[in-house]
């Protein structure tokens, strides 16, 4: 008698772990098939990067970030505050590149955290 319900609680076992494992299964499929494949190559993205005073910083960053192998970006810088040439810097910038796009920050409502805020505002 013991012999048989432990088959029977084995068999119990592999019934719901090949139930779930077919669900699963088809859940992962559903969810492959719900994008369609040829707009992936086409979907764009938005890289924010926030900047307080890091003019040579953002020196070095953005040539790596306009360096992607992705075919739809664009690079949003946030200048936050500076007083080290960034703003202008930026400005030289985005004359050249056609995907940078600047939001500059000159003051931080009482009530927020400043990188919060300019985060939000690149956002």
């Amino acid at each position: 008698m013991i012999v048989f319900l432990w088959c029977l609680y084995l068999l119990a076992g592999v019934v719901r772990l090949s139930w779930w494992l077919f669900f699963r299964l088809r859940a992962i499929d559903q969810n492959n098939s719900f994008i369609p494949q040829n707009n992936i190559a086409t979907a764009g993205i938005s890289i924010i990067v926030c900047s307080y005073n890091n003019r040579e910083g953002l020196k070095n960053l953005l040539p790596a970030l306009f360096h992607q192998d992705y075919p739809l970006f664009e690079i949003i810088i946030v200048d936050d505050r500076s007083s080290d040439g960034t703003s202008d810097w930026l400005k030289e910038q985005q004359q050249l590149l056609s995907t940078l796009k600047v939001v500059t920050i000159s003051e931080t409502p009482d009530h927020w955290n400043p990188k919060k805020y300019a985060l939000t505002q690149g956002i």
